[in-house]
């Protein structure tokens, strides 16, 4: 049986910069299956089928700005990047995804308010096996 895991891990030469990883689990041990330019973190991974997962977060291109919602897919072979609903060009970080099927899934996380105030909102994006969109959610 293979499992998957997904995270972040602090490179500390780099001002602490964090790395997005995906590993896998194969026969008692762990292998890196990706491993993401700093700075970026995945916050959860899913994988409805044999050769098919989801892995979401963030990744931080300028540091002087927000972080933008990140996805990736892996196909059995490699990672490829998604492009989010990325709600109102805000940025975001998705926190956990989670996929019943390859062709629906849903992702969930937080965007930030205007002038990196304190209105955060909460932000959910689902996956209908062509594109990512943004849903409405309630927050409280």
């Amino acid at each position: 049986m293979t499992s998957r895991a997904a995270g972040q891990t602090v490179d500390n030469t780099k001002q602490q910069y964090y790395h997005a990883f995906a590993v896998r689990w194969s026969g008692g041990t762990w292998h890196l299956s990706a491993l993401r330019p700093a700075p970026s973190g995945f916050g959860g991974i899913s994988c409805p089928a044999a050769g098919r997962c989801f892995a979401a977060g963030y990744t931080w291109p300028s540091l002087t700005g927000h972080a933008h919602q990140l996805i990736e897919t892996w196909n059995g072979g490699s990672w490829a990047t998604q492009q989010p609903a990325e709600t109102a060009g805000l940025g975001g970080n998705l926190m956990h995804v989670s996929c019943v099927t390859a062709t629906s899934c849903e992702a969930v996380g937080y965007s930030y308010g205007p002038g990196k105030s304190n209105s955060d909102a909460a932000i959910t994006e689902v996956w209908n096996g062509h594109h990512w969109l943004a849903q409405v959610t309630p927050n409280p």
